[in-house]
């Protein structure tokens, strides 16, 4: 039942999509950097995550979708960003998020990190195009909740 109702409160209070987000998944899509999302998830299951996402046309920009409550850890351990690449240890990763503390961790797994703010930074998605385009370096993004 608990399950039940927190479904029924995020359902009903859903997250917002942050203005750009769109845009911005679009152009690396068109760039061919791929994205993936690791998210720790507390009160909100990664099915209900899963599920809000494809409603709002997100998950379709995400090559996968990593949830602490289905692997069974959660950043800042290393172990759910090397979990991210063991699928292509070779490729060159940048992990987007707005916690230092935790999505900042990434590095010790040589992973690039740009931090965000979208709550005070309605323009955020659109900026990081500039950042991630700016022809220096293509990572694949891995955007975090």
């Amino acid at each position: 039942i608990l399950i039940e109702n927190l479904a029924n409160i995020f359902y009903t209070y859903p997250p917002r999509v942050f203005h750009g987000v769109y845009n911005f998944l679009n152009n690396l899509q068109q760039k061919g950097i791929t994205c993936s999302i690791i998210s720790n998830t507390s009160l909100i299951p990664g099915n209900l995550l899963k599920s809000f996402l494809y409603k709002v046309n997100i998950s379709d920009f995400m090559t996968d979708m990593i949830f602490s409550n289905e692997i069974g850890f959660c950043k800042p351990l290393p172990l759910i960003f090397n979990h991210m690449k063991l699928a292509n240890p070779s490729k060159k990763y940048t992990h987007i998020g707005d916690n230092p503390s935790t999505d900042g961790k990434c590095i010790n797994c040589g992973i690039n990190y740009i931090k965000v703010t979208p709550r005070k930074d309605t323009n955020t998605f659109l900026n990081l195009s500039n950042i991630i385009f700016d022809g220096t370096n293509t990572p694949n993004a891995v955007l975090t909740p």
